[in-house]
């Protein structure tokens, strides 16, 4: 089989990380006289980095950040956050625990900032993360419950959800001015700012 004929049929695959490879992996395999099975195998470590590079590029268009941040950027010496705290949610250890993280603080403390940071890290990590101003939570919870009440029973019963509703394992919201109500529960959260 001749290599247009290889690169048609990688095409017609939708292999474009081994598309993009097969020329400098094939050429590198036969000069270094590589057994077939290493160059085969280091055509689908290059598919597979292009898959996971794909699929982290779509689920940061999903987050919605409104910009890119990362912890690098952020000045700890300006802002009254605790900076091992922050670090260690960076990480994203606290969606295996199934935690929330609250961030609380006021104007120009970095609220935005961290949030945004660790929800992208987290998304380079695998997970699925959605940022939201306050407005657009309040919009979306009245469309999801419409939603909801849609469905059928034997649809909830079957835990049938439409997309929408299942929750995404970071959710991010950005609150203008924040008032907690009297009376409302604690739950399980991680505070990090004052």
């Amino acid at each position: 089989m001749e290599r247009h004929e290889i690169i048609e049929l990688m095409g017609q695959l939708k292999l474009a990380g081994m598309r993009a490879a097969y020329d400098e992996v094939i050429t590198a395999g036969l000069r270094a006289q590589h057994p077939v099975q290493r160059i085969i195998g280091e055509l689908l470590l290059a598919q597979l980095a292009d898959n996971r590079a794909r699929s982290t590029a779509y689920r940061m268009g999903v987050a919605r950040f409104p910009m890119m941040k990362n912890l690098a950027e952020f000045d700890f010496t300006v802002s009254p956050v605790n900076q091992g705290l922050v670090r260690e949610l960076h990480e994203g250890g606290f969606l295996a625990t199934q935690r929330n993280a609250v961030l609380i603080g006021g104007t120009g403390t970095g609220k935005s900032h961290v949030s945004i940071a660790i929800g992208a890290n987290c998304v380079r990590n695998g997970a699925r993360v959605r940022f939201f101003t306050a407005v657009d939570l309040v919009s979306q919870t009245d469309l999801l419950i419409l939603r909801y009440f849609r469905i059928t029973r034997r649809e909830r019963e079957k835990g049938a959800l439409p997309g929408a509703l299942r929750a995404p394992a970071i959710a991010a919201v950005q609150e203008r001015a924040a008032r907690r109500r009297p009376g409302a529960p604690q739950g399980r959260n991680i505070s990090v700012g004052h």
